[in-house]
């Protein structure tokens, strides 16, 4: 497989410690978004590695420590367009690339309005419209008759790179991976109706994320063509979950949480963690919660006493809705 390398200068990846984007029309509360991402040196690193190198960055971890948003907020900070595809148990890796719509084919076949043209049954795929966006909008339109231009990230530029999201990788048929190794290695595939190549621009590659929730085991092979990174991303051994707070604490901080115009402060959520994490048994590790299942906790505990009380008693039966039900489910 080829390995595209980036330009002597890939671009710096440096975003701060609590990166928001206040973009118009964006929520602060839609995480997924990448409007707010807590970055630290691992993270960045990561990242900064993907760019040079041009490998995926598969980014393992539980649900709700932020694998999507990372991809999302690599976006907006960098300025470039964002394309995102989440897999499921039908998906195809030629569904990444093009599909055919074969049920239009047949119904216009049946209507004797059967196009000659291969490229009226043809819908480009994520890679084809992160790859060339320009003629993936024309292949759009000339499959719907609509144009649909790639989703942008503002302030988008024509010149823009690419960020690609393969959300959720685990899901698919084990050849899946393997079979997207040649399109991701390359950057180009060739549309086999019509053989047309797609290709990217290769001084400047895509930027992939790959993310997985551990559901299968992914092939060997795939696995060695990637960056990788777990979330959450640890200097240090982390057994009592301190470090761990500190970052939930951080994360429900930078998304600006309020009460009646009034904001959380941190010694109030230090305060919410440290009665729902208490330290663990000798010998144990803490088990932590993820920043969704905190902020959760946050969000219906503040809407109730607003952001100076935390009655333990109502904390404990909020949380038995919000972070007991996937410790229960696992026991």
């Amino acid at each position: 497989m080829t390995i595209p390398r980036t330009t002597a200068h890939s671009p710096e990846f440096k975003p701060p410690d609590s990166y928001i984007d206040e973009s118009p029309g964006e929520g602060k509360g839609d995480s997924r978004t990448g409007g707010v991402y807590v970055f630290n040196d691992k993270v960045r690193l990561a990242v900064q590695v993907a760019l040079a190198t041009g490998r995926p960055l598969l980014v393992r971890g539980e649900s709700g420590w932020g694998k999507s948003s990372l991809a999302a907020a690599a976006a907006r900070y960098l300025h470039w367009n964002f394309f995102e595809i989440v897999i499921t148990s039908r998906t195809q890796a030629r569904d990444l690339q093009w599909e055919v719509d074969l049920l239009l084919r047949l119904n216009d076949a049946q209507a004797q309005r059967l196009d000659a043209d291969l490229r009226r049954y043809i819908r480009p795929g994520i890679l084809w419209r992160a790859f060339q966006p320009a003629d993936a909008e024309q292949q759009q339109q000339r499959y719907t008759g609509v144009a649909v231009a790639p989703t942008p990230v503002e302030p988008a530029f024509p010149s823009a790179g690419a960020v690609i999201l393969i959300d959720e990788i685990d899901k698919a048929d084990p050849d899946v991976p393997n079979n997207l190794l040649v399109a991701l290695g390359s950057l180009e595939f060739r549309v086999e109706e019509t053989g047309q190549i797609v290709r990217a621009d290769k001084t400047r590659p895509p930027l992939v994320f790959i993310t997985t929730n551990e559901e299968r085991e992914l092939p060997l092979a795939f696995l060695r063509r990637c960056v990788e990174i777990r979330l959450p991303a640890l200097s240090t051994d982390d057994r009592d979950g301190s470090i761990q707070k500190r970052m939930l604490v951080d994360i429900v901080l930078a998304h600006g949480v309020t009460h009646a115009e009034k904001a959380v402060s941190r010694e109030y959520l230090e305060k919410v963690i440290q009665l729902l994490v208490p330290a663990p048994a000798a010998g144990e590790a803490a088990t932590i919660p993820s920043p969704a299942e905190f902020k959760d906790t946050v969000l219906a505990l503040v809407d109730r006493f607003g952001v100076d009380e935390v009655p333990e008693k109502d904390l404990r039966d909020i949380a038995q809705m919000t972070l007991t039900k996937r410790r229960a489910a696992r026991g």
